[in-house]
């Protein structure tokens, strides 16, 4: 199982996916200092108590990057729903999907989850921002859903790879 943990914002302003195509302005990362600390050390405590098979920050180019570059190294594909990323609705309030997909917001990690475990690992994150946003798949492809239905997008993770590798300015 693959869990987010910390919120999502509609951080996009000076993110590679402004920087990508030349956009400007937009809300810039903070980071909340007074919970950083906990978060980062309960990410810690999950490492150390081996809930975790592996973890990844979200700092450049948001979750479908950090999602990409952790399938990448492991050689597995990812299946995962945008609609369960916390922060995507608040209240009456979405946010659009380049928002769920590329915010560069702070203190946000990706953690890949063994089922066997994942009980010990929900209860460990208990009253905090983290949710389970997909899962693991055999076949080497990357599928964005919101909510049931068709994928966002869905792209192999070798022509992702290639283009993960190629410069974005030339």
């Amino acid at each position: 199982r693959i869990y987010l943990v910390g919120w999502t914002r509609a951080e996009l302003g000076a993110s590679h996916l402004h920087l990508l195509h030349g956009a400007a302005g937009g809300e810039i990362p903070r980071v909340d200092l007074a919970r950083a600390p906990a978060i980062l050390a309960r990410a810690a405590a999950a490492v150390r108590h081996g809930l975790v098979t592996a973890a990844h920050d979200l700092s450049e180019g948001g979750l479908a990057v950090a999602l990409a570059e952790m399938a990448f190294s492991g050689g597995f594909g990812v299946t995962f729903d945008l609609e369960r990323v916390p922060g995507a609705r608040a209240g009456d309030t979405a946010l659009r999907t380049a928002e769920i997909l590329f915010s560069e917001s702070p203190t946000r990690l990706l953690f890949e989850v063994p089922p066997e475990r994942a009980a010990a690992f929900e209860a460990h994150w208990a009253g905090w921002p983290a949710a389970a946003i997909g899962e693991t798949t055999a076949q080497p492809v990357l599928v964005a859903r919101r909510g049931p239905g068709r994928p966002v997008f869905e792209a192999a993770l070798d022509r992702l790879e290639k283009a993960w590798q190629t410069p974005l300015i030339r």
